[in-house]
């Protein structure tokens, strides 16, 4: 009976006397001096182990996003979008020159996001070889990894002058290794074709090659890209605006009124001088004073300007211009196909009322260049 009760007493003393074990004072928890010596090796470990975390230096964290590639993205800038990195633009840039911009970078370079849009200069050429191609993107891709760890690739846009069809083969490349290194791929072919399958001209440059402001806007659509909002204040603008507008009012009717009283007194004069000279006596009659109000009435509306006042531009952000002293075309005159001045809304740009009854009330953003006074469907971008 005794043995089984030692027998099971025993493991419950093991812990006990295991748990007071050092290195230090090997198993001997009796002794004071021994105890005092593992608290001391306990603090110098605890002293180590803080100088080292502090002395260790931290990764500094990515941040930004880098957008990269040919002329296509070269209305893409800080100006319009919301870009915390001013875009790499290379003008006829091709796979491997989007590379060696990646290897100028400094070493400890950590971004965010990199945005590749780059190939359609490879594809230009008849020769085309899609194993070439797909060598020289992986390499790329490989570099931007070591810099970002989130690589998004661009799909090519479509192009007039391609002949042989190769940017659709080089897409095909690109989706590719997208899925094989597990990147974002962006599909921009539908984006700017029409329903038939043709390419949207509208949202390009005359070449066929670059993209315009619209086209431009539908690729940051793409690449979640936002718009940069304008920085000016609607109120203030249109208080300053006023404000030269009525003084220019002001000081131009003065002398107008001034001239036109000037003009009648010296044609009554050389009237008066020449009735005089030859002696000749007008017959007595009554005079129509309607027909010759009439024709003060067209006179005075043919040197009136609504507006402008007189040939000098006026400026929403500045003062009266004037190149060579040679009068100006004023900002709220546009050009129509018939060489004739319409006048136009400051406002909204429309040009079937002025800006005195205009329903907006103020400065109206164009949604197509980001700037104030017309819609986009009268923007000249």
């Amino acid at each position: 009976m005794n043995f089984i009760v030692s027998h099971f007493i025993w493991p419950f003393y093991l812990p006990s006397s295991t748990s007071s074990y050092c290195s230090t004072c090997n198993g001997d928890s009796d002794s004071d001096d021994n105890d005092s010596v593992c608290d001391i090796s306990r603090r110098s470990n605890n002293t180590r182990s803080k100088r080292a975390s502090v002395q260790s230096p931290q990764k500094p964290k990515p941040s930004g996003t880098l957008l990269m590639g040919s002329s296509i993205i070269r209305s893409m800038t800080q100006d319009r979008f919301v870009l915390d990195i001013e875009p790499k633009c290379v003008r006829g840039g091709k796979v491997n020159d989007i590379t060696d911009e990646l290897l100028k970078l400094p070493k400890d370079t950590l971004l965010e996001n990199v945005i590749l849009l780059v190939g359609s200069n490879d594809c230009l050429d008849k020769n085309f070889n899609p194993d070439v191609f797909y060598e020289d993107y992986m390499t790329l891709v490989l570099k931007a990894k070591s810099v970002s760890e989130n690589v998004v690739v661009s799909g090519l846009c479509p192009r007039l002058d391609d002949k042989f069809g190769n940017i659709s083969r080089a897409n095909n490349i690109l989706q590719k290794i997208a899925n094989d290194e597990t990147l974002h791929y962006v599909d921009n072919d539908d984006t700017f074709r029409l329903s038939n399958g043709s390419i949207n001209v509208n949202m390009y440059e005359p070449d066929g090659v670059h993209l315009d402001i619209t086209g431009t806007f539908k690729l940051a659509k793409n690449l979640n890209i936002k718009l940069l909002e304008p920085k000016f204040d609607h109120r203030a603008l249109k208080e300053v605006t006023d404000e030269l507008y009525f003084q220019r009012m002001s000081n131009n009717l003065k002398p107008y009124n001034g001239r036109q009283a000037d003009s009648h007194s010296n044609q009554n004069s050389h009237k008066k001088s020449f009735n005089a000279s030859n002696s000749y006596k007008k017959r007595p009659g009554r005079r129509n004073p309607g027909r010759q109000n009439n024709r003060n009435h067209m006179d005075r509306r043919q040197d009136k300007q609504y507006h402008s006042l007189d040939n000098r531009s006026f400026s929403l952000y500045g003062d009266y211009n004037r190149s060579g002293g040679h009068s100006q075309t004023p900002n709220n005159y546009r050009k129509t196909k018939d060489t004739h001045d319409n006048i136009f809304c400051w406002y909204c740009g429309e040009s079937n009322h002025t800006t005195s009854v205009c329903r907006h009330g103020t400065y109206v953003v164009c949604h197509n260049c980001n700037e104030p006074g017309h819609k986009a469907k009268v923007c000249r971008f």
